[in-house]
Parts: C-alpha cells; sequence; structure tokens
C-alpha cells in the first residue's frame, strides 16, 4: 500500500468536504417525533378471544445491508480532544483516488479516549451531496479518520490526526460488516 501521506489524500480532501455541506443542509426535521418505544396497537378483532394485533416494532429489524461498524479505539499515547470521525468507501488500497462513497452520518464531537473506544455504525453511501443513495454493493476498503481539535478539517494533519484502513477489502451490500475492534493509528507522512 505504501505510507499514507498528505500528498495522496485528494480523495479524502472531498470525503470530509462533503461530510461538512451535507451535515449543514441535513439537519433535524422538527415535523419528526422521537420514537417513544411504544407500539401502537392495531388490532382489528373486537371480541375477547382472539387478537389479530398487527404492530411492529421497528428497533427489532436486522441492520441494514449496508451498515458498517467499528468498535475503534486510540493509543496509549493519545491526549487530543477528538472532532469528528469520516469513513470512506475505496475501491483500491490507495488513498490516491476519489473514494467510492462515505459513511453516513458523520459523528461529530466523539466521545472517545484511552482506554474509551468507541462503537461507530455509518451506512456506507455513494458519493454526494447530501448522500442519499446507498454505496453501489460490491468488495471495498474502508478508512477511518479521527480528526481533532487543531488537526485537519478537510484531510489528516500528519502527526495531528488518526487514522485506520482496512488490510482487505470488505464486501458492502450484502449484509452488514462489522470491522470488531481496531485501533487507529497518528497519521503520518
Amino acid at each position: 500500500m505504501g505510507p499514507l501521506t498528505t500528498n495522496n489524500l485528494n480523495g479524502l480532501l472531498v470525503l470530509v468536504l462533503l461530510f461538512g455541506l451535507s451535515a449543514m443542509g441535513c439537519g433535524d426535521d422538527d415535523d419528526v417525533e422521537p420514537d417513544s418505544g411504544a407500539d401502537a396497537d392495531t388490532d382489528t378483532d373486537t371480541d375477547s378471544d382472539t387478537d389479530t394485533d398487527t404492530d411492529t416494532d421497528s428497533d427489532t429489524s436486522p441492520a441494514d445491508s449496508h451498515d458498517v461498524t467499528v468498535l475503534l479505539s486510540v493509543p496509549a499515547t493519545f491526549d487530543a480532544t477528538p472532532a469528528t470521525i469520516n469513513m470512506a468507501f475505496l475501491t483500491e488500497m490507495t488513498t490516491d483516488q476519489m473514494p467510492a462513497g462515505i459513511g453516513a452520518p458523520a459523528v461529530e464531537t466523539p466521545d472517545i479516549g484511552v482506554d474509551k473506544p468507541l462503537s461507530v455504525t455509518m451506512a456506507a453511501m455513494k458519493m454526494a451531496v447530501p448522500p442519499v443513495d446507498k454505496l453501489d454493493p460490491g468488495d471495498y476498503y474502508i478508512l477511518i479518520s479521527l480528526m481533532v481539535e487543531g488537526g485537519g478539517q478537510y484531510q489528516p494533519v500528519p502527526g495531528v490526526d488518526y487514522i485506520y484502513m482496512t488490510t482487505e477489502a470488505k464486501t458492502i451490500g450484502s449484509g452488514p460488516v462489522d470491522l470488531g475492534a481496531v485501533e487507529a493509528w497518528l497519521f503520518e507522512e
């Protein structure tokens, strides 16, 4: 693969820019009420001996086939303030390409630190502003970037921000992907 440097992270620059733009246009919808966890009962039967209960609980639905989950940790030397966690989906194990997709939503001000890993789940989406379509099914390398205060806004700053990249392509679109526990490393040129 070769080292991940600022010279070959042009695709990541676009990725983070798109996250920022999509976040500005995808705020909370005032018309959406939070789920109280209780489902409305839609019984259609009026006698007491038979109940045709047709309510469903969306909280028990299986994970989306485009979801990617990771338990991200940082090294013991981590002493920065986390700003954002982003995900990029790449067709080759190199960062000098435009990502095929991005993870949505990005995690703003993630609660991660030494001995405090963070479970993150993002949907693999096509590159678009805002990201609305699922990424085409296929095999992708996954790049995770942990941007920190004082680091990069659109691409990682060497010696400041942290990254993790899969060493094998992962299949997106045929079921949820769980990367398990991984540790980000300090990005170096």
